[in-house]
């Protein structure tokens, strides 16, 4: 795997120089903000959690308490500890989400899609805020992965890692409930893949989902399941429609994944409805398995946004298989703008966090953290 990455990233070097220069330019940015970037209140909050262990808890399931633990254990109670296992986490996604790519992709373009989301500012976020999403994004990855070999390449074993990883992931967040759906999807839109759910294995996958997730379905079963009840009903208590709302997801997820790469998956979606007339299991089979674990996440908070307010994170899974997606479709012109962008965004954000000339009216800061200390 490394002799292929050093190789696939000279020829990316050889014919998209710029891409390539932005991309480690941004990568540089986040390193150095490891150590220049103050906690954030999601830091401290999901520090707090491993500070008192439990199976899982009422805000969300224990995955990202594991991961600063095992940091923080090793290296220390410091924030550049915190960061340094966001980064180190995100950085694994990344090289998971290359290996899924060749599945679909060529190797330059697969390598191309690695540089342009990796320099995203979700990926940003990823790396340098402590959230429940840092470990999602990565078994949400390994899972795929892992339905790829199965389906792909036959090997029947991957099965029950498949769903090992999808139980991690909804020990991470209840967002991974899109992946059983997605695969359930994919196998039933699947005219060749379809006979399996004859077989023991995609279930024998369901049953390690949920030994692996047993953590948190045992926490809830003793809390008479105060944690699913809040994530569900206690979430849409409050729905009334607001239109600015919905503008206001859009506008978010423009700054998060970028506002060319948004624009281009809503192109394909619109290209992909007129073609298939709304029968998106009629494309090849490849295809069909992205938009299986794409469009369902994007469309439902889509969809929910006008009537409740959508989180800058909730569609964050949904792009993992939607820029291999329309990476087979992205000009290079396009690829420029995109990249363009990222550089300006990252820019502004590093001259905000390093001399903070806009105030934040906002709790939700991070600085002042020395400041409270001492006056605590």
């Amino acid at each position: 795997m490394q002799v292929t990455l050093r190789a696939d990233w000279r020829e990316v070097w050889r014919h998209d120089r710029c891409l390539t220069i932005s991309a480690m330019s941004i990568f540089i940015l986040r390193t150095i903000f490891i150590w220049r970037m103050g906690l954030m209140p999601q830091d401290a909050y999901y520090y707090f959690y491993t500070e008192h262990p439990a199976i899982s808890y009422f805000d969300h399931p224990p995955a990202i308490a594991w991961v600063l633990k095992a940091f923080t254990a090793v290296l220390g109670k410091e924030v550049w500890v915190i960061k340094l296992a966001d980064t180190l986490v995100t950085l694994g996604t990344l090289l998971v989400f290359r290996q899924l790519a060749l599945f679909f992709l060529p190797r330059r373009r697969a390598m191309q899609g690695l540089l342009l989301l990796g320099s995203t500012l979700m990926v940003t976020i990823l790396s340098l805020v402590s959230t429940p999403d840092v470990p999602l994004l990565l078994c949400w990855a390994l899972a795929l992965l892992c339905l790829c070999k199965v389906l792909f390449l036959g090997r029947r074993w991957y099965w029950l890692l498949a769903g090992g990883m999808m139980g991690l992931a909804f020990d991470s967040k209840y967002t991974a409930v899109f992946l059983p759906l997605g695969t359930a999807l994919f196998l039933l839109g699947s005219a060749r893949s379809r006979r399996v759910l004859l077989t023991i294995w995609p279930w024998a996958g369901l049953a390690c989902m949920v030994l692996a997730a047993l953590p948190v379905v045992v926490w809830n079963v003793q809390h008479d399941f105060a944690s699913f009840r809040f994530q569900s009903a206690a979430r849409v208590s409050g729905v009334a429609l607001r239109l600015t709302d919905a503008l206001g997801v859009l506008g978010h997820q423009a700054a998060l994944l970028g506002p060319v790469l948004l624009v281009m998956l809503f192109r394909a979606i619109w290209k992909y409805v007129g073609k298939y007339r709304g029968r998106l299991w009629l494309a090849d089979e490849r295809t069909w398995f992205l938009l299986s674990f794409f469009l369902p996440v994007f469309c439902v908070f889509l969809a929910m946004s006008p009537f409740y307010w959508v989180k800058l994170n909730w569609m964050m899974p949904a792009y993992i298989t939607g820029v291999i997606w329309v990476m087979r479709y992205f000009p290079r012109k396009w690829r420029a703008w995109q990249q363009g962008i990222a550089m300006v965004i990252h820019a502004a954000m590093t001259i905000e966090l390093i001399w903070y000339p806009v105030p934040v009216k906002s709790d939700d800061v991070w600085v002042g953290w020395g400041d409270g200390a001492r006056s605590a």
